[in-house]
């Protein structure tokens, strides 16, 4: 049986029967609708034009340069100027020269950089180093190894958040060229990409990115005159052919993930910002309703993502804001609920991230973006807390006193001016327990900076669980800003092969597993099968001491229940105790991912030394173990690999089983 039938047959195990109806019924919609179009082909632009009742694209384009509808286009334009001047001036440089490497047609896509000359190909995957076959939309197996090497690598540069870049470096500068580049890879892109055809239309989800890019893009540079009036209602008319493919592709029941609110926010961005377009306000009703009912259902009340990862954390966030500016433009209300759960996914990022910016690399890590709006290096949970500082007066959130960019361009001069008038406070609590999304964070500033956190959440979102990993009871320490133990990050999705399911196993985590086996059953690499119970037991503060519990059953079908106890002396010293309950001979490892470091036994004991540290560890067991040092890779970022030491305790033993680890920090 090939890898593609078994991805099938394994998803279609996921759904409910109301599922497969619904399925069924798409599959048959999607049949009749290629025969309508092989019968009669797309619209024209003429019959666009007619069926939307436009009769003059001279005015339709004019009327269009006159409407506002973000809250820096209601700041005077020398105004606006010298603000970017005064305050963003390192941000503009960068917007130019990212400009300038665009303007050469080049690109950087995640780890690659792809030179297209003098044109872009719009189906070409640099992974494969090919161009994906140009076919009716739901013909691209692009989970087809042999058909596409990592899909992500051609849907990056195809949501066109380098059309922002470009307009940007126009309105910035008044310079043509850039108006002309982009106008000019906007109608190959048009003109190479027709409606349902090729690999940029097999994602509703890329549809909506695309739909968000294109409206920032116009808005920049709605004043060029190379923005001709053709041009535009070509524009426009895929504007509306988009928002009709979300709205008949949703990713709905075992499929609504963060998809689901992207797409809702697509639809949203379309209903809201051409009122030109005759269903402009059906987009718009069914976009606030997805956001507003999946903004609930796919976050804890606690405020962490139920997907269980922290990338897609500010992911969501960030449409959620996009929705906040745009019911804010149409006078729509936000509910109080989704109000509080947008202030709360702010209030975990800020308890896990440290004073040099990490935050815990849990979960799946796409490296995407809903909005680019800076092109400047910058961290990007930053500039999510320092948008969240405004959004709800919190001065904890606000981590550097220079405001980030897109401040200026979400929330205009009145954004601005509060950032600047917020107190840096900082009212971090020694624990903070998120018991729903089940974490426990430990936060010290004596005598050093430590933030550990304790992962004891469920596997992920559903059903399908697609971007968590099965990282039960592990943990990572930063110390003085520092990255001390790691998660071993995401590295790739559909293109990586064995190493994506490596990456999300339970031995590229700092936990426990037995017999080689992960905690849950990997079924397809956005599926997993059986899944861990989890339960965050206990986090405390205990004479001094604190206390931190928690157990999962991912392995009680052949061995039993993982107990692991962390203590802190509210100093320098962890303990781990970890217990393996059930019965019968098994192989236990428990491992441990160093960030980079030299690590090496000395005296009987492992000691890792950092740039200002050195840690020292130590292991305790009735029974016998071995120790071993690996080298194992993990990913900073999308598509690359480095290197770090693993220190992998084994034992053979009979259960139950206990195992301690002392971590002994020694500041130099």
């Amino acid at each position: 049986m090939s890898r593609t039938m078994r991805t099938k047959i394994q998803r279609l195990r996921a759904m409910s029967v109301p599922e497969i109806a619904h399925r069924l019924k798409q599959f048959f919609y999607d049949k009749i609708d290629h025969a309508r179009h092989q019968l009669f082909g797309a619209e024209t632009p003429e019959q666009f034009l007619d069926r939307h009742r436009i009769t003059s694209t001279k005015i339709l384009l004019s009327e269009f340069r006159q409407r506002s509808i973000f809250t820096w286009q209601n700041i005077p334009a020398d105004e606006l100027h010298n603000l970017i001047s005064e305050h963003f001036a390192q941000y503009r440089q960068a917007t130019l020269s990212a400009a300038d490497e665009f303007v050469q047609y080049r690109f950087r896509i995640f780890d690659k950089t792809v030179d297209f000359g003098s044109k872009i190909d719009w189906h070409y995957d640099p992974t494969k180093d090919h161009s994906v076959p140009l076919v009716w939309w739901n013909r691209v197996q692009y989970y087809n190894p042999d058909m596409v090497g990592e899909v992500k690598y051609v849907w990056e540069l195809n949501r066109h958040q380098h059309f922002v870049t470009l307009a940007k470096a126009y309105f910035l500068t008044n310079d043509e060229k850039y108006a002309r580049i982009l106008f000019c890879q906007w109608e190959q892109w048009l003109e190479d990409n027709p409606l349902k055809y090729g690999i940029n239309w097999t994602s509703s989800l890329e549809c909506a990115f695309r739909l968000i890019s294109w409206t920032w893009a116009l808005q920049f540079a709605k004043q060029s005159s190379l923005l001709t009036e053709e041009l535009f209602s070509r524009i426009l008319q895929s504007v509306a052919q988009h928002a009709d493919f979300i709205g008949h592709h949703l990713s709905l029941y075992s499929s609504a993930n963060n998809h689901l609110i992207g797409e809702g926010a697509g639809l949203i961005y379309a209903g809201c910002y051409f009122p030109e377009l005759k269903k402009s306000a059906v987009w718009c009703e069914k976009g606030f309703h997805i956001v507003f009912q999946e903004m609930l259902n796919q976050v804890h009340s606690d405020g962490v993502t139920k997907e269980q990862t922290t990338w897609y954390q500010k992911y969501v966030f960030d449409l959620g804001v996009l929705t906040k500016c745009a019911a804010d433009f149409v006078g729509r209300k936000i509910p109080e609920q989704l109000t509080d759960r947008l202030e709360r996914m702010a209030g975990f990022v800020d308890a896990v991230i440290d004073s040099s910016g990490n935050v815990p690399a849990i979960g799946d890590d796409d490296g995407g973006e809903a909005l680019k709006l800076t092109d400047a290096q910058r961290n990007r949970y930053h500039e999510m807390l320092g948008v969240a500082a405004v959004l709800f007066d919190r001065g904890e959130f606000k981590k550097t006193q220079t405001p980030p960019e897109a401040l200026i361009w979400l929330l205009g001069d009145a954004g601005l001016k509060k950032y600047n008038s917020l107190d840096r406070k900082s009212v971090a609590k020694s624990l903070n327990v998120f018991q729903q999304g089940g974490y426990a964070i430990v936060r010290t500033v004596q005598p050093v900076e430590q933030v550990f956190v304790f992962d004891a959440g469920p596997i992920g979102l559903s059903t399908m669980a697609a971007h968590g990993h099965a990282d039960a009871l592990s943990f990572t320490l930063s110390v003085g800003g520092q990255k001390i133990f790691i998660d071993s990050g995401t590295y790739g999705y559909t293109g990586a092969g064995e190493e994506r399911n490596y990456f999300r196993g339970t031995k590229a985590h700092n936990t426990l597993s037995i017999d080689n086996k992960n905690q849950a059953d990997i079924l397809g690499p956005f599926q997993w099968g059986r899944k861990p119970g989890t339960s965050l037991d206990q986090a405390s503060y205990e004479n001094g001491t604190m206390i931190l519990r928690g157990h999962h059953n991912g392995y009680a079908r052949t061995a039993g229940t993982h107990h692991r106890t962390i203590t802190f002396d509210n100093r320098l010293t962890w303990t781990i105790n970890d217990k393996m309950n059930g019965k019968g001979v098994h192989h236990i490892d428990v491992c441990f991912h160093l960030a980079p470091c030299d690590l090496k036994d000395e005296d009987h004991k492992l000691l890792a030394h950092f740039e200002n540290l050195h840690v020292e560890l130590a292991f305790s067991c009735e029974q016998l173990f071995s120790v071993h040092i690996e080298e194992k890779d993990h990913s900073d970022f999308f598509g690359a690999k480095f290197g770090h030491p693993v220190v992998r305790i084994h034992s053979f033993v009979e259960l139950p089983f206990e195992f301690s680890t002392t971590i002994q920090l020694k500041p130099i």
